[in-house]
């Protein structure tokens, strides 16, 4: 399977997301903020392939719903997406809730490599 969950606040980044990531042949639903996210998983969980989320949005951030995701989808890999470029934040933030990181501004196709390396598809 395929399909990707991607959630950001930033409509741009969606789109960008979504187009970029659909053209390349993965099925790819958006969600708005980490609440949307958890009430999409609770409907279909086990169609996605990977997640990728920004770090900091507002409602509940990137951070809980990667918590959330480990403490009940823990096979399913979390991409973290976000501004700060900070390495000792970064670092502490991959284990054990995020399989990855993308700094922004990102590549698309950094983006690209991520999904494809980390996500079971």
């Amino acid at each position: 399977m395929n399909r990707l969950l991607v959630v950001d606040d930033e409509p741009g980044i969606r789109l960008l997301l979504h187009e970029f990531l659909t053209m390349e042949g993965f099925r790819v639903d958006l969600a708005t903020n980490g609440k949307h996210a958890i009430r999409m998983l609770g409907e279909n969980a086990e169609n996605y392939s990977c997640i990728l989320t920004d770090i900091h949005m507002p409602g509940m951030d990137g951070i809980s719903l990667g918590k959330f995701i480990f403490n009940n989808f823990p096979e399913l890999p979390v991409i973290a997406i976000t501004g700060h470029v900070d390495m000792k934040v970064l670092s502490a933030l991959v284990r054990p809730y995020f399989t990855s990181i993308v700094a922004k501004p990102f590549d698309l196709y950094d983006v690209l490599s991520t999904v494809q390396d980390i996500c079971s598809l």
